[in-house]
């Protein structure tokens, strides 16, 4: 999972290695119809960006959200690269590293966005638990289940783009064992079926202490 971040960072390594030899060897600004290309270039890629980001959010696939990030890296890039061939043809001789120059300061910001990614990919590497607004969404489906008193511990982790849970389910503690199972059965029922992408549902059946509420 942390491939496409580190490819992130490596291409921001390769642009940077290329924009400091340019500045250090003088060279020829291009023909002003680079800049046309630049434009078509940047909307291709923010179009393709967006459009996987979108399918990476929905996932919650930390790679396509890096692919999407490469579009980004691409976009941003040829922005600067814009920007800075603008200067040098406006300004003329001397401003010739101009683009270099952009493309050096754009390669910061994708540094840090492939460090974010990476970041991600490893919390998944690791199994770390999701946030706490989710873990309040899965408490609430669990807790509109009929013969559901309390509820207890609840462990999820993410594997890749699904979830597993564990939960620990209070019950009236003169149900039968058939009546604890079937609340059980019901509670991992709806947890599967929800839109949250929970994979499976261990359910431990307790019974409710003196204190517990009926939800």
């Amino acid at each position: 999972m942390s491939e496409p971040s580190l490819a992130l960072l490596a291409a921001a390594g390769m642009i940077a290695a290329q924009s400091i030899r340019e500045i250090l060897t003088p060279h020829h600004l291009p023909h002003w119809s680079t800049l046309l290309v630049l434009v078509i270039v940047v909307a291709t890629k923010v179009i393709l960006a967006r459009w996987m980001g979108d399918i990476g959010e929905e996932a919650a696939s930390t790679s396509v959200q890096a692919d999407a990030w490469h579009h980004w890296a691409d976009a941003l890039t040829s922005i600067a690269a814009f920007v800075g061939i603008a200067i040098g043809l406006v300004g003329g001789p001397g401003y010739e590293p101009a683009d270099d120059w952009a493309a050096l300061l754009a390669c910061v910001v994708i540094v840090f966005s492939g460090l974010n990614l990476l970041r991600m990919a490893v919390r998944e590497l690791l199994d770390a638990a999701p946030d706490k607004e989710f873990e309040r969404k899965v408490r609430d489906l669990a807790a509109a289940v009929e013969g559901v008193w309390a509820l207890d511990k609840c462990r999820i982790r993410k594997s890749g783009t699904a979830y597993f849970v564990e939960l620990h389910v209070e019950v009236d503690g003169q149900a039968t064992v058939q009546e604890g199972h079937d609340i059980g059965g019901r509670v991992r029922s709806v947890l599967r079926n929800s839109p949250l992408r929970i994979a499976d549902a261990f359910i431990h059946i307790e019974p409710a202490r003196p204190t517990a509420q009926v939800c």
